[in-house]
């Protein structure tokens, strides 16, 4: 519980509220930073928030369990400028549920959350999803929410620094059948 990976390269740099990181934290509680962990290991609201982990992407940022299974695979490509975090079957903190869900990133600063599982939320626990900058004064709340199930297998949410061209047809389309899981395995044994 509350595991952080420490300082993974990606290869590349990911341009990201007007500052550029080389390296991601994942930690096993559904987010990433771009900043060696500072703040809660579980959600306290929506982004912007000051307890909330600087430099922070939240795909599904919510107590859970990777000492009770799961697994979080890494993946990234250089010379494309792309890397995938994926947790996999991860167990929630309390119940018997598990997620599957995954961060894409790319450097033209493109962030992309896709969801295998649908997510039941025990009571007593909230699920935040967004960003936030390395300040904690400048965010985004895709989602704040508290028990039931807010998320659905093949959900998808995109963060882009452009806007929507074709307001008519704002669709991103996701194929997650077209992502390698990867070649790093983050989980400790």
């Amino acid at each position: 519980d509350d595991w952080n990976s420490g300082a993974v390269e990606l290869g590349w740099n990911f341009p990201f509220y007007g500052d550029e990181y080389g390296n991601i934290y994942v930690n096993d509680n559904g987010f990433i930073t771009f900043v060696d962990l500072n703040g809660d290991y579980t959600p306290d609201g929506e982004f912007p928030n000051e307890d909330d982990p600087a430099a922070l992407l939240a795909v599904h940022f919510v107590d859970q369990n990777g000492g009770a299974g799961g697994e979080i695979w890494f993946f990234t490509d250089a010379e494309e400028g792309v890397a995938v975090v994926s947790w996999i079957d991860y167990p929630a903190y309390e119940g018997n549920d598990e997620f599957t869900y995954q961060i894409i990133i790319n450097a033209e600063g493109e962030i992309y959350y896709q969801y295998g599982d649908d997510s039941e939320i025990a009571e007593g626990y909230n699920l935040s999803i967004g960003i936030q900058n390395e300040a904690r004064d400048d965010g985004l709340s895709a989602m704040f929410a508290e028990a039931g199930t807010p998320i659905e297998a093949g959900d998808a949410i995109s963060f882009r620094t452009q806007w929507i061209v074709d307001p008519d047809n704002p669709v991103i389309d996701v194929n997650p059948e077209a992502v390698d899981f990867g070649l790093q395995h983050l989980d400790e044994e």
